[in-house]
């Protein structure tokens, strides 16, 4: 399937979306609120991989936010799968396609920051890029980078309760190390994760603006955190979230 087919499979001839989302692990749970129609696998969008992790459907649906009409990435790819950073942003890259203006990356991460604890929800300000890649690589394109998420979409979340933070971003698969938590502390970390900022890079490149959402489900570099935790926490987590992303939605910012 093409990703013309696509966007006229889940919009029709109708207005395409304005907002793009991509839910991360735990962030399902959204889908009671967005309305879904029927789902496209990943794997049948020419050039895209299946996704393989448990908690990451990998579909694209259409949905919708007070009336508004958007499109959802059901999960997500990571480089931990064995795939190129090129790969991995496609998914964001066809919420492009289908016209959005502004997408909201939702993910699990751990917690670097004494001060946030587990189920708080965290609007990022910023990242740092530690996966060793970027999705530009080969394309004799600079993209400019100095605003990856929207200053106008984080004070409206932080003016809702959401904290904030400075994310990074590591391949994965394995957990951090209390020392590898320590030095992200000192670079100025806030939270941790094995998504997001190769997306967010992508979008930069696109020109579509972006807001960060995330569910802290541990304290990074704690022992005993397995993926089920974490799916656990941020599904409890997550709902809570759901009321003021939603009003960014209504909102109509730009």
């Amino acid at each position: 399937m093409t990703r013309e087919e696509l966007r006229v499979k889940l919009f029709g001839s109708g207005p395409g979306p304005e907002w793009g989302f991509v839910l991360g692990s735990g962030f399902d749970v959204w889908l009671e609120h967005l309305s879904p129609g029927k789902g496209v696998s990943f794997g049948d969008v020419d050039s895209l991989s299946a996704a393989t992790v448990p908690g990451h459907d990998g579909y694209f649906t259409a949905g919708s936010v007070g009336g508004k009409p958007v499109a959802i990435a059901v999960g997500r790819l990571h480089l931990y799968e064995g795939l190129t950073a090129a790969r991995i942003v496609e998914p964001v890259r066809v919420l492009k396609s289908m016209g959005v203006s502004g997408v909201v990356l939702t993910t699990a991460v751990g917690s670097v920051n004494q001060n946030l604890e587990s189920g708080d929800g965290v609007v990022i300000t910023d990242q740092i890029n530690l996966t060793g890649d970027d999705p530009h690589t080969g394309t004799a394109r600079f993209p400019d980078v100095s605003v990856l998420y929207d200053h106008g979409y984080v004070k409206l979340l932080s003016e809702k309760g959401l904290k904030q933070g400075v994310l990074a971003g590591v391949r994965g698969p394995s957990y951090e190390t209390p020392a590898e938590v320590r030095a992200l502390k000192t670079i100025g970390a806030d939270i941790v994760c094995m998504s997001t900022v190769l997306e967010a890079l992508a979008l930069a490149g696109k020109g579509v603006k972006c807001v960060g959402v995330a569910v802290v489900a541990n304290r990074a570099g704690s022992p005993g955190i397995t993926h089920d935790d974490v799916l656990k926490v941020v599904r409890r987590s997550a709902e809570s979230l759901w009321q003021p992303v939603s009003a960014l939605i209504a909102s109509g910012s730009d």
